[in-house]
């Protein structure tokens, strides 16, 4: 009997101390809700790992936040490629965030490139459809775009 006793004992001991654990590791880095509030500051090397294999249509979407600043209108993405439909621009968002999650290995999956500013949003008449909106990234990350795109057209041959 004294080993159950024993036994139980050193489980509720584990539990408590993966509790602590937990709740320190919580304390040291950002809140929670951060991550999911804000973009991503890409450095030089991330920035150039995210480009490297990306489709053209994305890399020139990436080109006008590079460009135009950090601030872009949904239709100036969408004029980059020559598209209408605004459904594009969440696939768009889609595959920069899960190329970004494999890269830094987020399992939470929070980390996103792409922010919206909702406040600017224009909807229909209707309020079911949105019209146009804001799209903002990082200034940190718009000069490591400016920087690496500005590398790639360099060393392009066609661009010559």
């Amino acid at each position: 009997m004294s080993t159950n006793v024993i036994s139980l004992d050193n489980k509720r001991r584990s539990r408590q101390a993966g509790r602590a654990s937990a709740y320190g590791r919580a304390r040291q880095g950002p809140r929670a809700t951060d991550l999911w509030r804000n973009p991503i500051d890409l450095d030089l090397d991330l920035t150039a790992r995210l480009l490297r294999g990306l489709a053209e249509n994305h890399r020139l979407r990436l080109e006008v936040f590079a460009r135009q600043g950090a601030r872009v209108s949904m239709h100036q993405l969408l004029a980059a490629t020559g598209d209408t439909d605004l459904r594009v621009l969440s696939y768009f968002q889609g595959a920069l965030c899960r190329k970004l999650q494999r890269l830094l290995n987020d399992r939470d999956k929070r980390i996103h490139l792409i922010g919206r500013d909702y406040a600017a949003t224009r909807w229909d008449d209707d309020h079911v459809k949105i019209v146009d909106g804001i799209c903002y990234i990082t200034s940190k990350t718009q000069n490591s775009l400016m920087q690496c795109l500005g590398e790639a057209k360099a060393e392009d041959p066609k661009a010559v």
